[in-house]
This record gives C-alpha cells, structure tokens and sequence, in this order.
C-alpha cells in the first residue's frame, strides 16, 4: 500500500491574492517588482505601461497598487531634493487605486501609505507641527477605518493553527483520503480567516493611534473629528470609542488638562519612515 504523507504549514497558508486573478498581469507585476537590477524609475516605467492593457476595473487597481508600493518602497533611492515629488507620486498612485475594487488589506495597507506620505509632503518631525494640515492628514486613516470596522469581527489577536498532518492511504479515490483533505481546506480556509482578522486588527490600531496623534494636541478640535469622523466612517460604535480615545489622551498628555480617568493612555505610534 502506498504511503501518502500531507503536512499543511500554519505559516503559509494565507495568501490576499484576488479572487480572480489575472494570472498573467499579476506574473508581470511580480517580474518587475522583483527585478533586482531596474531603479523605481525604470519600474515605474514599466508598470505604467501596463496600464494600456488593462481591461477591467480589479485589474487597473492591482496595477496602481503596485505602483503606488514600488514609490512607498524606494526611500534610500531618492535624494532630498526627489521627496517631494516622491510623496506626491505615492498620493497620486494610492488614490488612483482606491477608485478600484481592492480586497481590504490592500485598501488599509494604501491608507497607510497615504497618510505617511502626507507626512512627508509636511515635513512633519514633531506632533506640534500636526495642527495645520491635521484634518487633511486624518482622512487616511479615517478611510481605513471605515474599511476596517467593515471586516473586523474580533477584539484580540487569535492564535494561528499550529497545522494538520495526515499520513495514510495514498488512494486518492478513498473516502479517507477524501475526509481528510476536507478537513484540511476547512483548517487552511479557517487559518486565512484568523490571519485576516489578525491583521485587520493591527490596522485598526495603527488607525486608532494616528488619529490619536493628531487630535489629542491642542487646540482642541474634538468637534471637528466628530464631523470627520461621522462623515467618512459611518460607524457608530467606532466613532464613540475613537472620540473617548482622543479625549483620554488629550487629558493624559496635553498640559494643564487634568485627567478624570485612570484608563491607561493608548499607544501613540508613529508611522515608518518613508525617507
């Protein structure tokens, strides 16, 4: 009898490719993508010229997406003098591609690229600095926001499955063989839905502590969130916990405001570095 042995890797098993790919699109991509040789100009080239070709919408937004991180990408490629127009390329790019249906972690991970690229265009350096352009910068991360109080359906980070492993029969045709590999695509489609809902939650509090950022320095514009807020997320519950967020932190953090609460204060992370 021959021996069948199938091992399912936890690590491994999700992948946020589309729905449909278009196999050959998506293999140009990766090829210029991957082309060691080729500086982001001579990739930007190339990816542009694809637009030509493209022939429906999920197709044109895989091709600004990619546009939009081969830019996000290349900081150490660009001198001083090339960041402007740098973070004007990601900006354009990202909004480019969010016209155009995206599965959500492609959405949120463009956000994410917006939001540091506004940065960037400000030449911001200290939260201080955040006042003036603050209701500009707050969009990106409000939009994923909205994409992300959409899709998420958990509170806390969910442990992986550890993996499946299955030695018997290699009869193909058996109904061993058939139970067992059910039971795996059920474990493999049940891996992508923790890893989905893992990362939609990092987003979340990447999000949550960018908004934080800017709202919580004086003046207060608590109202002015409210509005934003209101306008672009569309989810109650969200705007309430991100409001009293703020609010916590404006307490905690900005002087001569006293604090009526011991909640701890919530992270304050910075975006990377795009230079």
């Amino acid at each position: 009898m021959k021996i069948m042995n199938i091992v399912f890797c936890a690590s491994v098993a999700f992948s946020p490719a589309y729905a449909n790919d278009n196999a050959p699109l998506v293999s140009e991509i990766s090829r210029i993508e991957n082309t060691q040789s080729s500086h982001r100009y001579q990739k930007d080239a190339e990816l542009q010229a694809l637009i030509s070709s493209v022939t429906n919408s999920e197709d044109m937004g895989r091709v600004y997406y990619a546009l939009a991180h081969n830019i996000y990408s290349a900081g150490s490629e660009y001198s001083q003098v090339e960041k402007s127009n740098r973070y004007e390329k990601i900006i354009a790019y990202s909004e480019e591609a969010c016209k155009y249906p995206l599965n959500p972690l492609d959405q949120c991970e463009l956000y994410s690229y917006l939001y540091s690229a506004l940065r960037g265009k400000y030449n911001i350096g200290r939260s201080s600095q955040y006042v003036d352009q603050r209701s500009e910068m707050v969009v990106p991360a409000l939009r994923g926001l909205k994409v992300v109080s959409e899709y998420l359906t958990i509170k806390e980070k969910q442990p992986r499955i550890k993996g499946f492993v299955y030695n018997g029969d290699g009869d193909t045709n058996s109904a061993l063989y058939r139970q067992k590999m059910s039971e795996m695509n059920a474990l493999i489609e049940q891996q992508n839905q923790i890893i989905f809902q893992n990362k939609l939650l990092e987003y979340r509090d990447k999000f949550f502590s960018w908004v934080i950022d800017l709202y919580s320095q004086p003046p207060d514009a608590l109202s002015e969130l409210d509005k934003l807020a209101s306008n672009i997320i569309g989810h109650p519950a969200t705007i309430v916990e991100l409001l009293d967020e703020t609010r916590y932190a404006r307490e905690r953090f900005v002087p001569n405001v006293q604090s009526n609460t011991n909640k701890p204060a919530p992270r304050r992370d910075m975006p990377p570095s795009i230079d």
